[in-house]
């Protein structure tokens, strides 16, 4: 689809959509779930340092290549 916008289907499948399926599913991304990216689908604690995955609903990548829609971060103070 040419609006690269995805959700997560119910198997947490990322589907391309259009803006009409995008909002009706953000709307139902439960609060402490939603971030201003996409929505929450991991967090841990490890130790002082937290990670985190995002489902980011707007990919990033680069031109003719394959979407980027997950993002991982490691949150912590250095020891």
């Amino acid at each position: 689809m040419n609006n690269q916008l995805y959700i997560l289907d119910p198997a947490n499948n990322a589907q391309a959509v259009s803006w009409q399926a995008y909002d009706e599913w953000e709307q139902a991304i439960p609060e402490n779930e939603r971030t201003a990216l996409g929505r929450y689908v991991a967090q841990e604690s490890i130790g002082t340092t937290k990670v985190v995955t995002i489902f980011m609903a707007t990919p990033i990548g680069h031109h003719n290549r394959k979407p980027q829609l997950w993002l991982t971060l490691a949150i912590g103070e250095k020891e």
